[in-house]
């Protein structure tokens, strides 16, 4: 978000907030940086806090659309060890692991 004071009537430069906003979600973050949030300390932090608030409903809506025990289903924060943008908290980065068996 660019500028500062109320953010009814703002824009990131592309996008006014009115367009992005949704009415009744249950949290919303507003950074005020440039067009590109995505590395800024404040949105980084806030996809870290939502992963671990959620990251049990998560095990379990995934072991319910594999039809599994929820023992079965594991996810797992990692922090780049240090390495690139994602390890030195510059970034946040997603991956998805399936290791399906037949039995």
């Amino acid at each position: 978000m660019l500028g500062d004071g109320p953010i009814t009537g703002k824009t990131d430069g592309v996008v006014a907030y009115e367009s992005a906003h949704i009415d009744g979600v249950e949290s919303e973050k507003v950074v005020r940086s440039g067009y590109s949030t995505q590395g800024h300390p404040e949105t980084i932090e806030e996809v870290r806090r939502i992963l671990r608030e959620h990251i049990g409903a998560m095990r379990e809506n995934l072991a319910a659309a594999l039809n599994a025990e929820i023992a079965c289903v594991s996810i797992k924060a990692k922090t780049g060890e240090g390495l690139d943008a994602v390890g030195r908290g510059e970034a946040v980065s997603a991956q998805a692991v399936v290791l399906l068996r037949q039995s």
